[in-house]
């Protein structure tokens, strides 16, 4: 949640997707029937491009941006942010509590001290639409079959209104130009490559 400190700091967001290993989830949670997300787009969906900058999985980078925010005085090792996660499965997320236990674990190895809140979809929906969370574990289907019904929805500051669907708080006026361009032009080589800029 980009609206509560530390998340604000882009150096606390990196850090928090280096300390997290995407193999074991995809192992033990989905039984390897999972490929490891590397952006916001699924590898099947017409947009979809391997982005630029990956956040590997890598601890000592996750401790070493931590470690400069710590100094920078952005950062407070010895609080503990709420990581929100749904009890209900969902077909996106069988098995929401072990994947937010595991998330917890690889969080706490890098020094983010984390209290999980469960609560049934209807509960946490409620919650994390209102910016409750300081992180949150969360999924998506597109029902559309276009790249907009993952992007705009789920990152653009139009959708950061509560209850926002844009669970992030993300605002960027450049992403929000490029998705609404996007959104108008009809030449689908020229939507790709507005979404690969996005």
């Amino acid at each position: 949640n980009t609206m509560h400190p530390p998340f604000d700091d882009r150096r606390v967001r990196r850090a928090i997707s280096h300390a997290i290993n995407k193999e074991p989830i995809v192992k033990f949670a989905y039984q390897g029937r999972a490929i490891a997300a590397h952006g916001p787009l699924p590898p099947g969906q017409w947009g979809y491009h391997v982005p630029a900058l990956a956040y590997a999985y890598d601890p000592a980078l996750a401790r070493k941006l931590l470690g400069e925010a710590i100094a920078d005085h952005t950062f407070d090792p010895a609080r503990v942010y709420k990581l929100y996660a749904p009890s209900t499965p969902r077909t996106y997320l069988s098995q929401p509590e072990r994947v937010a236990r595991y998330l917890q674990t690889a969080l706490s190895q890098v020094g983010v001290t984390t209290e999980l809140v469960l609560s049934p979809m209807g509960v946490y929906s409620d919650s994390v639409g209102r910016g409750d969370h300081d992180l949150a574990l969360a999924g998506w289907v597109g029902d559309t079959g276009d790249p907009d019904n993952f992007l705009y929805v789920l990152l653009d500051k139009d959708n950061a209104v509560k209850p926002a669907q844009n669970i992030s708080f993300y605002k960027s006026d450049k992403l929000h130009d490029l998705l609404a361009k996007a959104q108008i032009e009809t030449d689908v080589k020229k939507r790709t490559d507005l979404y690969k800029q996005a």
